[in-house]
């Protein structure tokens, strides 16, 4: 298998299941061709329902001749473009997704722009994962469909048979940015946890304890430039005033943890998100952080969130209104965690009294 740049055309692959299709008026479809070697496949050839002639395309797959220098057979995939589509009738229901008009051709009759959720429905778990979801747009979905593409990939010769997999994962589409907790972070925190408490370990490697703290407020700067603040905001006050709703607490206390809706910035539509970023790029400065941390003792324990908290409100600690895998409120890994309050207690103690 190869990976390669993106291009729009090509025989889609249809997301989550991944299978080559052709698509048809009425929802139906049935296997692509197959293509001889060398060729790439066809853009899909059937029209999509509301817009003769226009699909959503799900990249394209190569095949190319085999050579002496490689003799085997390969198959190259290449996905789409990153693209979010809509019915044609999209800019009649909601003014909240400005997409071009290139990319309103779908069918405003399709059952996806009726779907409603139902009380703990399986097939949007957590809840509130397609556009129109909220109170506020009604609940109905917008019939919005991204390109995001995979696949099962079937080779047999004579007897023998090879089976592959096409994934096109979140860094295809935001490859420079790093997610502040990895899979990396996760394995460490199961088997070298305790050495960050041992005080020798910052205090005996404390050049390479500060790189390693940058590190971590880098890769919180490059997951800020990839989330919107304020729709994430909006989420989590909604689930904080249904959790009061839920046990009988106040509604107005809940709705305050969270922030409140920003004042515009001029040419700015993300206020909140923009307002995020600026501080985060500051703090990628190591020593814009130390200042901060001798200014403001407690400045991890009051704005980082502790690991595993039995406190299901989101508030404005980091990381800000990001859900976690467990449905809570997301945060660090406790070795993360308490490398930072290791490290912040180092800086603080080379501060002179009364400086």
């Amino acid at each position: 298998m190869e990976g390669g740049g993106r291009q729009p055309q090509g025989a889609p692959l249809h997301p989550r299941r991944g299978r080559p299709h052709r698509r048809h008026r009425g929802g139906r479809r049935e296997p692509a061709p197959e293509e001889a070697p060398g060729r790439t496949l066809p853009p899909d050839g059937g029209p999509s329902p509301g817009a003769p002639g226009r699909h959503v395309p799900l990249g394209s797959v190569q095949i190319p001749q085999p050579s002496g220098a490689f003799p085997g057979l390969r198959l190259r995939f290449t996905p789409a473009a990153g693209l979010v589509y809509g019915p044609t009738n999209l800019r009649q229901r909601t003014t909240r997704y400005p997409l071009p008009a290139e990319q309103l051709f779908l069918s405003p009759n399709s059952r996806w722009c009726e779907f409603r959720t139902t009380v703990s429905d399986p097939r949007t778990e957590p809840g509130g994962l397609y556009a129109g979801a909220s109170d506020e747009d009604g609940g109905t979905s917008f019939g919005l469909v991204d390109d995001v593409c995979d696949g099962l990939v079937t080779v047999t010769v004579g007897e023998l048979t090879a089976r592959a997999r096409i994934v096109v994962t979140p860094p295809d589409f935001a490859p420079d940015r790093r997610p502040f907790t990895s899979l990396a972070d996760g394995l460490a925190d199961r088997v070298k946890r305790a050495e960050v408490r041992d005080p020798a370990y910052v205090s005996g490697n404390p050049q390479l304890t500060a790189l390693e703290v940058r590190d971590l407020f880098e890769r919180a700067l490059e997951a800020m430039d990839s989330v919107n603040v304020d729709a994430q905001n909006q989420r989590a006050t909604s689930e904080n005033i249904g959790n009061a709703q839920g046990e009988g607490s106040s509604v107005a206390e809940a709705r305050a943890r969270t922030f409140p809706t920003p004042v515009p910035l001029a040419g700015i539509t993300l206020a909140l998100t923009e307002r995020g970023r600026r501080k985060h790029r500051r703090f990628s400065a190591l020593e814009v952080l130390e200042d901060l941390i001798r200014e403001q003792p407690n400045f991890i324990e009051r704005f980082v969130r502790p690991p595993a908290a039995e406190d299901p409100w989101y508030d404005r600690r980091m990381p800000v209104a990001v859900r976690g895998s467990d449905a809570f409120p997301m945060h660090l890994t406790r070795r993360q965690y308490d490398l930072l309050v290791a490290w912040a207690r180092s800086v603080r103690a080379t501060v002179q009294e009364g400086s």
